[in-house]
């Protein structure tokens, strides 16, 4: 395929000067083989591309993030609830609806993230006011 395109290419440049020289309708016909060789290599191109493409990146800083929070809420859960996995839980789920639903991206998670440790920072003070 791209022996085609590079012989129509010498064979298009080579017979410039003839077709300048018989006018327009030559040149018309130049610009028109042009274009059709410019389409076979812009498909070409799009296949050799596709070929060398083997898997979509894996997000390994979100998947960290979401293994480090979901880690820092269960020991905070240990530390303040005595149970860690209902808050692992939340703070995964949390992430989960924030990528899917609101296509948040790794920092706007964080951002979600650092509201929950707020919300339990407030309920912790709240429900000690009332103790």
């Amino acid at each position: 395929m791209a022996e085609d395109i590079l012989i129509g290419t010498v064979r298009l440049f080579a017979s410039l000067p003839r077709i300048q020289e018989q006018g327009t309708p030559k040149l018309d016909e130049a610009r028109g083989v042009l274009e059709i060789l410019y389409e076979k290599r812009s498909t070409w191109d799009k296949r050799v591309s596709m070929a060398e493409t083997t898997a979509p990146s894996m997000p390994y800083t979100t998947i960290l993030l979401i293994i480090c929070c979901a880690v820092f809420y269960y020991r905070l859960g240990e530390f303040e609830y005595g149970s860690g996995a209902l808050l692992a839980f939340a703070s995964v789920a949390l992430w989960v609806i924030g990528v899917f639903a609101f296509r948040f991206g790794w920092l706007g998670n964080l951002v979600v993230q650092v509201g929950l440790f707020f919300a339990l920072t407030v309920w912790n003070i709240m429900r000690r006011e009332r103790k």
